[in-house]
């Protein structure tokens, strides 16, 4: 008789790599707490950068499971939803207006992550798309409205009010969306833009 299982899951150590990327979304959460938005950005995007590294690396290692699938979407949650839309709100997204954009694009968000479990990416000639736009755009969104906020004051949330809904219908729209696969590329974007908001960070900007 087999023993059975001293726990009901076994990740692998990519599995736990992508908890890591948990761990920096939800510290970018306690930080916006306290206004340090510049470092929740960097948290924010690192987590991102953690996303994008735990499926390649899942990938070539042959180390993808279904358990791996949805624990990166749950995760997913997190990084490109939860966390942004606490930045966006502690911009000053918070009148009426703003908070219902919000709650759209959240729930939006929700029902693209749902739908990946059930189809993650669909091929085509040998190139894979996602089905709805991917949410990690929700990233560059933030990215972009910190110096927007900063320039225009609160009148920087009245783009983001039409952007937040554009993303929000083009997430659960039927369209097909190239699956990004220039990693180096990307990464090398990612931590330039770490650099800049770090920099911020440690020369006293918390805040657009």
């Amino acid at each position: 008789m087999n023993k059975p299982a001293h726990f009901i899951v076994s990740p692998n150590w990519v599995d736990f790599l992508t908890l890591l990327g948990l761990f920096f979304s939800c510290l970018g959460i306690l930080l916006t707490f306290d206004k340090i938005l510049s470092l929740a950005i960097v948290c924010m995007l690192l987590g991102m950068f953690i996303d994008m590294m735990d499926g390649m690396l899942a990938r070539r290692l042959r180390l993808e499971t279904e358990f791996g699938l949805y624990l990166d979407s749950f995760c997913d949650l997190f990084t490109y939803l939860i966390l942004p839309s606490f930045i966006l709100y502690q911009f000053g997204m918070q009148d009426v207006f703003s908070i219902l954009a919000l709650f759209i694009f959240l729930a939006c968000g929700i029902l693209r992550l749902a739908r990946f479990n059930i189809l993650s990416t669909v091929e085509e000639a040998g190139i894979k798309y996602h089905l709805g736009l991917q949410v990690f755009w929700s990233n560059l969104l933030v990215v972009v409205a910190f110096p927007a906020w900063k320039w225009l004051g609160a009148n920087a949330r009245y783009p983001l009010w039409v952007i937040l809904l554009a993303m929000s219908y083009f997430m659960i729209r039927n369209l097909r969306f190239r699956k990004p696969t220039r990693y180096k590329t990307l990464s090398a974007l990612i931590f330039s833009v770490v650099v800049i908001y770090l920099y911020l960070y440690l020369t006293g900007v918390y805040l657009p």
